[in-house]
């Protein structure tokens, strides 16, 4: 016998359409989603995928376009990894200017807002903001920095945040 889920795990939201008296899959305070079936949870959907990149242990991944999106390097080189959330075999990588390398990523579920910053301080290369399409992986835009460090990025309606080592940015995440 499987139980139904009445209250939201993350909020403890009611999931019942009062005025209807039906289940809601979606929670409305949270965006919780409903398992479809029993057991679902946690359910591997595809085999490991060998990358052959070495993932940052301090950047985290996100989604854009319909991909999951992952900080890597080899060797000097830096890239990001965009695998195809439908079919775990269409694998992106994309080569980032050496010698730059992923900080850390955002995303607004449409692009990709990567800060990056040298690989080694033997470097001239300045840090720089960088913003990729979500489904290609093409730059769109960038916002260069004389700074040889960013923080992460923050997203806000139209808004974008990050700081360097003495500044804070806010731009307008729309007009580029």
């Amino acid at each position: 016998m499987s139980s139904f889920t009445l209250f939201c795990p993350q909020c403890d939201s009611l999931l019942i359409d009062l005025a209807t008296h039906q289940a809601i899959d979606t929670c409305l305070h949270d965006g919780w989603t409903r398992p479809s079936s029993a057991g679902a949870v946690g359910e591997k959907l595809s085999q490991p995928i060998a990358l052959n990149v070495e993932i940052k242990n301090d950047s985290r991944a996100v989604t854009a376009g319909g991909r999951l999106w992952l900080a890597a390097h080899h060797e000097e080189q830096g890239f990001l990894i965009g695998i195809s959330l439908k079919d775990s075999g269409d694998v992106k990588r994309i080569p980032l200017d050496s010698p730059l390398q992923a900080h850390d990523l955002a995303s607004d579920g449409e692009h990709i807002f990567a800060t990056l910053k040298k690989f080694d301080d033997m470097s001239q290369a300045k840090a720089r903001l960088a913003v990729y399409d979500g489904i290609t992986g093409d730059e769109a835009w960038r916002y260069p920095v004389e700074s040889s460090a960013l923080s992460s990025v923050s997203l806000s309606d139209d808004l974008l945040c990050f700081t360097s080592d003495q500044s804070l940015f806010i731009l307008n995440r729309h007009t580029h």
